[in-house]
């Protein structure tokens, strides 16, 4: 004979919001424990590197990246690559990142799945790698302290 569950015993104590059809569930991270959030000023000085960056390897103007209406396609990719830097490599949350570049969190996202798809070519991928080292250089040198 089988016992009848009651619903204390039917429903684990926190319930997930990612539980698939038949698949285990999984539970988001807390957020408690996660590093604090980056400083408004530090991530929009970031992001307007980031803009910089891509101006002067790509040759599009700083003011065309920051337009927060659609554009042509080379302003679209520098834009792109721009957001790819500023959430890759200055570590700037997806959520600052489309603040500061006018855009909605998908749209920020969008734009950093298309450039780490576009990797697969190698032309691409030499670009991108040549704009992380140069970032990168950016950020090292930002974190050093002048010597008096």
């Amino acid at each position: 004979m089988s016992r009848t569950l009651s619903p204390s015993e039917r429903m684990p104590e926190r319930p997930s919001l990612f539980a698939g059809r038949g698949g285990p569930a999984f539970e988001m991270p807390d957020r408690r424990t996660e590093a604090p959030a980056m400083p408004i000023a530090l991530a929009a000085a970031r992001c307007r590197l980031a803009r910089e960056i891509a101006s002067a390897v790509l040759c599009v103007p700083v003011e065309e990246i920051a337009r927060p209406n659609r554009s042509a396609a080379e302003t679209c990719k520098a834009r792109h690559l721009a957001i790819y830097l500023a959430h890759v490599v200055f570590q700037v949350s997806l959520g600052a990142i489309a603040v500061h570049f006018g855009r909605d969190r998908t749209s920020v996202a969008h734009a950093v799945r298309r450039i780490e798809d576009g990797r697969d070519l190698p032309a691409f991928e030499l670009l991108v790698a040549r704009l992380e080292r140069l970032a990168g250089a950016c950020l090292d040198l930002s974190a050093e302290e002048p010597t008096a």
